[in-house]
């Protein structure tokens, strides 16, 4: 799967919850998301891709930008 394919799939997520999409910067710093919200959507990762994240993963704070969250999620589908 390809970058701009994870990337539409995340896309998604924000755009039913009504939220700026945001690349390159951190999500929960922004304001774009709150901790509730940061479940949901980890939530919303694990099951579309058929992945877990560890805790370690999730709470790196440079886990909540998007860029990361798809080069993560990239590793975990190729392996």
């Amino acid at each position: 799967m390809k970058k701009k394919d994870i990337e539409k799939i995340l896309k998604a997520w924000f755009y039913k919850k009504k939220k700026r999409f945001i690349s390159n910067k951190n999500l929960f710093d922004e304001g774009v998301i709150d901790s509730f919200e940061v479940i949901d959507f980890i939530s919303y990762v694990e099951e579309k891709f058929k992945i877990k994240f560890k805790s370690h993963e999730f709470q790196n704070p440079k886990f909540m930008i998007i860029k990361n969250i798809i080069n993560l999620i990239e590793k975990k589908i190729s392996v």
